[in-house]
């Protein structure tokens, strides 16, 4: 690692002697740590566009004790991040050791977001948009809405324990590849999209086979629940049928009696 930031001529010397609260997480950085050269503009877009939770390193957790030397590792790796690898390590970075980012709630945080895209629709209506100043305005409430959606994501994973799910990030990306099977990055060739149409027609049907997947189950237990239901209003209809033919039965027994009783009487 000090070898790849000399090479970008930054000085930094090693501590001598790691804390020991530090020594499992600054062999971690050393091989984690890349400082590459500044991406191009297509890569960027790249990064922006797709990301990818397997390429960011793990953020360690800084130690109170840390030395000066632990703490100039954790800026060069910071430093060594580009794009939303380094938005998803300041999120991360807050989400461990900041105090106000601990006492924010998820309902706090998706206010915070929406009011963020409000701003973003103020500006694409501006009519300046062509401009240099407004375009830049663009770029910046992007970000705002880019990091308070990662924000969102980590806090509603801390509230509600969601550690055991996969990254947000990750279901999205599934699920649109789910829907645009049409895509040769990642379709399996059995459909084409030429037209919007198209290309949103096989978006419903995916949906669709989506909402009929997850209420299967759902409906299962509905029939079960019904034929259940139906079972015991076939036992209930049985028995007043048979309630109403005893009491036909009796009233017919009792009518003959009560005449054949009156018959005699007169005679």
């Amino acid at each position: 690692m000090l070898s790849s930031l000399e090479g970008r001529g930054t000085s930094v010397q090693p501590s001598p002697s790691p804390s020991p609260a530090m020594h499992d997480i600054v062999p971690q950085l050393k091989e984690a740590v890349v400082c590459p050269a500044p991406p191009s503009i297509s890569s960027a877009v790249r990064l922006f566009a797709s990301p990818s939770p397997a390429r960011a390193p793990p953020h360690p957790p800084r130690s109170p004790s840390a030395s000066a030397g632990d703490v100039r590792l954790l800026r060069s790796h910071h430093a060594s991040l580009f794009g939303t690898d380094r938005l998803r390590n300041v999120v991360a970075c807050l989400g461990q050791t900041c105090p106000w980012t601990a006492g924010v709630g998820a309902a706090e945080m998706a206010s915070w977001l929406e009011g963020e895209i409000g701003e973003l629709r103020e500006e694409i209506a501006r009519e300046d948009t062509g401009e240099a100043a407004a375009r830049k305005r663009i770029v910046s409430e992007m970000g705002d809405i880019l990091f308070d959606a990662y924000m969102l994501e980590m806090i509603c994973r801390r509230d509600y324990n969601l550690s055991d799910l996969p990254p947000a990030w990750q279901v999205a990306a599934e699920k649109v590849e789910r829907r645009t099977p049409y895509m040769a990055e990642w379709g399996d060739g059995g459909v084409t999209a030429d037209t919007a149409d198209e290309a949103e027609r096989l978006w419903r049907a995916a949906k669709r086979r989506e909402a009929g997947a997850e209420t299967g189950r759902g409906s299962r237990k509905k029939k079960i629940d019904s034929d259940r239901s139906f079972r015991r209003d076939r036992l209930c209809d049985v028995f007043l049928a048979r309630a109403a033919i005893i009491a036909t039965g009796a009233c017919g027994v009792i009518l003959g009696f009560v005449m054949g009783t009156a018959l005699s009487r007169r005679k």
